[in-house]
């Protein structure tokens, strides 16, 4: 009997899958280039080709997530204040260098329904503090990742779109929530925020406390 010769195995170096992973998940009808990928085009991507890859091998996985996350646009969108964005796992943060996050920020949170003989009446808690914020804010949690600068490091454009609910007539306390809780965005080259519904007081309490460099 002959024992036939070890099956021989090449390890392609990073650069030469990124190469393929390039045209593979960038350069193609697929995924083209500059088109946002937003949560639903990113659930048909992942399912039809994305974790295919991821499961070739731990190197293969790697070097896939990297070249899709630094090539794309991405859009994580919210348009409720009751749930944040849908945003990639924080250990690939550091691959993401095009993004557009929209969030909703509050000023309180619903309490507890009063029962009146003729009817509901609905309450609300207004922020009193920072813990009340991140407890009862999803936007606020999201704004947190987001000011951790050392998982952003590579980050070149943000444009960050804020929709605020908030109904407390004591503005200013209100937005001194948010001035202590101390939100720091930044990218390499290109920071911009839009705050909807005319609440300018809010956009310049969140540019004066270092949220965002640009407008």
């Amino acid at each position: 009997m002959v024992t036939p010769a070890p099956r021989r195995s090449v390890v392609l170096p990073n650069e030469v899958l990124k190469m393929i992973l390039m045209n593979i998940l960038i350069f193609s009808t697929v995924s083209p280039q500059g088109k946002p990928m937003n949560a639903s085009r990113f659930a048909w991507l992942h399912k039809c080709l994305l974790h295919k890859l991821c499961l070739v091998s731990g190197q293969f996985q790697a070097v896939a997530l990297e070249v899709f996350y630094e090539n794309n646009h991405f859009e994580f969108i919210s348009k409720t204040s009751r749930r944040t964005p849908l945003m990639p796992p924080i250990h690939v943060f550091h691959s993401l260098r095009h993004i557009r996050v929209q969030l909703v920020l509050t000023d309180g949170y619903a309490g507890e329904p009063i029962v009146l003989p003729d009817g509901i009446l609905d309450t609300k808690i207004y922020f009193r503090n920072t813990t009340d914020l991140f407890k009862h804010c999803p936007g606020a949690h999201t704004l947190r990742k987001l000011s951790d600068l050392s998982t952003m490091q590579n980050l070149r454009t943000i444009q960050l779109h804020i929709v605020p609910i908030f109904t407390n007539p004591d503005l200013e306390a209100a937005i001194a929530i948010y001035h202590q809780a101390r939100f720091k965005i930044g990218a390499r080259d290109e920071c911009k925020i839009t705050v909807e519904a005319g609440l300018s007081d809010l956009k310049t309490a969140l540019l004066l406390s270092g949220l965002c460099a640009d407008s």
